[in-house]
């Protein structure tokens, strides 16, 4: 059944990636004066922003503080790789890759998706500015 969803969408795939690229920029402006870190693109390097993946310092008070407002947000690799259950077998432990560990507790997802309009996108990033404006440290901790 999957397939033959996705099979129904092949044909519009390229305008899908357009429209999520757009969205990205209009991300990256609304939020470039924020303290979140937004996606990095290499020099000569494309993205289909299939996800839009942002860092906080405070990753679950801004995600408790989205959901709050309507915003439904991902928390993705929450456990880094080396740390899953699935490659306990290779015996690493915590601090074993502390660049990883430092990412999985700050990445998050913003809203991605064809049709996303500028309107959701501007709601999204005025609720991540109004977060950083307030000392929400404090409550959402």
């Amino acid at each position: 059944i999957h397939a033959a969803v996705l099979s129904l969408k092949l044909p519009f795939l390229e305008e899908y990636n357009k429209q999520r690229k757009e969205a990205a920029k209009l991300y990256d402006s609304l939020l470039d004066k924020s303290k979140v870190i937004t996606p990095k693109i290499g020099k000569n390097r494309d993205h289909i922003y299939y996800t839009y993946v942002i860092q906080s310092e405070n990753r679950d008070g801004l995600k408790e503080y989205l959901f709050e407002n309507g915003i439904e947000t991902g928390k993705h690799f929450p456990i880094p790789l080396h740390l899953q259950k699935a490659f306990s077998h290779l015996k690493y432990n915590k601090g074993d890759f502390p660049e990883a560990e430092k990412l999985s507790s700050r990445c998050l997802s913003l809203p991605m998706f064809p049709g996303i309009t500028e309107a959701e996108i501007k709601y999204v990033t005025s609720k991540i500015l109004e977060f950083e404006s307030q000392d929400n440290r404090k409550v959402y901790k």
